[in-house]
């Protein structure tokens, strides 16, 4: 397509009857008369003031060495990359940097390499999103505004970007989001939705000189509202329940909101409060380190929730979001040399100077440092702080939907643990998209932290994208409070009717540190089944780690970029004495293998083991404890439990001894649902959960008891 058929086909899609368009119609060339138009003053208000380019540019000197120290490998790769090459899926993701290039050094080089990819392909050519083309332009439109007054962008090329620009929103609309349906999605495949017409208010609102804007800008913002009213439930918490899309989606919504509330766009009332409560969401279940667990397809990266929660402290004021941006902003591993109070670097290209201004006045509010359970959702953290040192462990019991939409893995009861600033247990984010043996194992119940039985699935698995049924577990208890917490998932995705009746239960006791002593959590894997099964108990490691006397140990190593000194703590996984287990490292599982391959893990620092056991109804125990060295490790060993005075198997109460640290605490949990006398020990007490802590002269440090009064459900 020459350069005078892209003229012709933009100037086609502008409204020439507008009267501010007089000049445009009588030029010669309409198309380059139209391009200069748009550099015009005023414009419409975009993210960060790029009119007052000397303001911002004092700003960034000012305040962050990032800037200052400008890496332009990122802009070089676009100057030297012949373009052919650059159109690969999502290959314009880093376009920016060619903007910020050009105001770093002046060079109109930048412009040049900007304007190429346009010129040099047919519109419609470098289209390279996919079904999500329409937020392509989002990331361009980042870049052309840096490069507003740049000489090495022709008029040619401003042409050719535009037509781009509005083709590329046309097909996001009339090709992509407008055509999708549910049955291809799922009822919470909305997230799609969001990024797929990203660009369409956008652009509606920032260049209604086209004929078809307000017909973007009004359906667009309609798919906004009815995803922010239709999509989230009460617990802030988004139907399509993959931690990662949610954090995602709220990108979107706050570029989305930023364009809208600058440009007086009309929102429906309570919309920035929905907005704050699902931003909230995310940011309550955050890890020590900034990042979300890695739960079904994320990709967790440490300090990865800084952007969401400066960008909706610097848009609304929030305190609580200040708070977060705060507390987490020194978790990012590049963290470039920066004040506190002041906005984070990559935030402030979302809210430019003015929202950098509403965040340095924002006093920050204290987050809350006590554990969280999202009971619609179905997540839950289990925590003794906030600071990058607490002991955290994550669980998920959210649905697993049949159709590609909830993005989830087989991971009902699946654990992440992080403690002493290392992320011990969890899974190291998800394998790319499409059929290979890395993604095929990932979404694997024998992937995750959680048990398997004879080798089955939670949900069958049809194909990447398709399960067999829904599957909907349920948090039985939450119980959390200043000493411990306890949480009780429940789900039937191993019942089989009448060939496979069995129920798995996940229940975890967090005691945590304080002045009674040191903090652990005990996870117990409760079973029923009507005939003797095949139980796996896996626990995917995140550090190195061995295997010793049917213990798994774990031990930080040495790590590049770690922005604090090594840690000595370990963490010791740690079954009761003499339980008839097999424990294995796994080295010979094929999925497992390609997994690491591809994530480009070293084998040695993400390893596997698995806990087996052949048996009946049961109850399986492991105390997962923070320690620092081996001496530390605890010793567990399963009592005899009575219930009203009838003596109980595993499966029907669980008692334990677990003696270490000074310190020797005996818990019994029973599996009835109902309250009895438990009989332990030297101890007697009525509940359902019973925990005592002794020191070693035989003194009362902790004691607590629960009955089926205490606490509340999930669901």
């Amino acid at each position: 397509m020459s350069s005078a058929d892209k003229a012709a086909h933009l100037i086609d899609q502008v409204d020439l009857d507008r009267p501010q368009l007089a000049d445009v119609r009588a030029a010669a060339n309409p198309a380059e008369a139209f391009a200069a138009h748009l550099s015009r003053r005023p414009r419409p208000r975009y993210r960060f003031e790029y009119d007052r380019k000397p303001n911002v540019l004092a700003f960034l000197n000012e305040h962050y060495a990032a800037w200052r120290d400008f890496d332009l490998t990122a802009a070089r790769r676009f100057v030297d990359t012949p373009t052919p090459d650059l159109l690969t899926n999502r290959g314009t993701q880093d376009i920016p940097a060619l903007g910020q290039a050009w105001w770093v050094t002046g060079d109109p080089a930048f412009g040049a390499a900007f304007e190429r990819i346009f010129l040099e392909t047919k519109t419609g050519d470098a289209f390279l999103w996919g079904s999500f083309d329409g937020s392509q332009p989002v990331a361009e439109l980042i870049a052309w505004f840096l490069l507003d007054d740049c000489p090495g962008i022709t008029p040619a090329g401003r042409v050719a970007f535009l037509d781009h620009l509005i083709t590329i929103t046309h097909r996001a609309w009339d090709d992509c989001t407008s055509q999708w349906a549910q049955l291809g999605l799922g009822p919470e495949g909305h997230n799609w939705y969001i990024h797929g017409m990203h660009c369409l208010p956008l652009v509606g609102l920032l260049f209604p000189e086209f004929k078809r804007t307000d017909f973007f800008r009004n359906v667009g913002w309609s798919v906004v509202e009815e995803h922010l009213r239709g999509h989230y439930m009460d617990d802030g918490g988004a139907r399509e329940t993959t931690l990662g899309y949610h954090a995602g989606t709220m990108n979107c919504l706050w570029d989305l909101y930023v364009i809208a509330k600058r440009n007086d766009w009309p929102m429906s009332d309570g919309f920035v409060d929905r907005l704050i409560e699902a931003t909230l969401f995310v940011l309550k279940l955050a890890a020590p380190n900034g990042a979300l667990p890695s739960f079904g397809d994320t990709q967790p990266q440490p300090g990865m929730l800084v952007n969401i929660a400066a960008v909706a402290a610097a848009l609304t004021g929030d305190p609580v979001c200040k708070g977060y941006a705060e507390l987490m902003r020194t978790t990012r591993l590049d963290t470039p040399d920066e004040a506190p109070d002041q906005i984070p670097y990559g935030p402030f290209w979302y809210v430019g100077l003015e929202g950098a201004a509403t965040y340095a006045r924002t006093r920050a509010a204290p987050v809350n440092r006590a554990s969280v359970m999202m009971p619609h959702t179905g997540y839950a953290a289990l925590r003794d702080g906030i600071e990058p040192e607490a002991h955290y462990l994550a669980i998920a019991a959210a649905e697993r939907g049949p159709i590609v939409t909830s993005h989830g893995h087989n991971e009902i009861a699946a654990i992440e643990v992080h403690a002493a600033g290392v992320k011990f247990l969890g899974e190291m984010g998800c394998a790319g998209y499409g059929e290979s043996p890395a993604r095929d194992y990932d979404q694997t119940t024998a992937a995750h932290n959680t048990l398997t039985i004879d080798g089955q699935e939670q949900v069958p698995i049809l194909n990447e994208w398709r399960w067999s049924h829904h599957l909907r577990p349920a948090i039985r208890r939450w119980i959390s409070l200043d000493t411990h917490d306890f949480i009780h998932v429940v789900h039937e995705g191993f019942y089989h009717f009448d060939d496979h009746q069995t129920i798995h239960a996940r229940k975890v006791l967090f005691i945590k540190r304080g002045s009674h002593g040191p903090g652990y959590w005990l996870v117990l894997d409760w079973v029923e089944s009507n005939v003797p099964r095949d139980y796996q108990i896996n626990f995917h490691g995140c550090v190195p780690a061995e295997l010793s006397d049917g213990r798994i140990i774990l031990t930080p190593a040495a790590a590049p970029g770690r922005t604090r000194e090594q840690t000595t703590t370990q963490l010791a996984v740690v079954p009761p004495t003499g339980d008839q287990m097999q424990c294995r490292r796994v080295d010979d599982d094929d999925g497992l293998a390609a997994y690491i391959e591809y994530k480009g893990l070293v084998a040695e620092h993400y390893p596997c083991f698995t806990y087996a056991r052949r048996a009946e109804s049961h109850c399986f125990a492991w105390v997962l404890m923070p320690c620092e060295g081996t001496a530390d490790i605890p010793q567990v060993e399963r009592l005899p439990v009575a219930v009203n005075s009838i003596d109980e198997p595993a499966a029907g109460a669980t008692a334990l001894r677990i003696t270490g640290h000074g310190f020797t605490d005996l818990i019994c949990v029973s599996h009835k649902d109902f309250d009895g006398t438990l009989a332990f020990a030297d101890v007697e007490s009525f509940g359902h959960l019973a925990f005592r802590r002794r020191t070693a002269d035989g003194a009362a440090a902790l004691a607590f008891d629960h009955t089926m009064a205490d606490g509340i459900t999930g669901r």
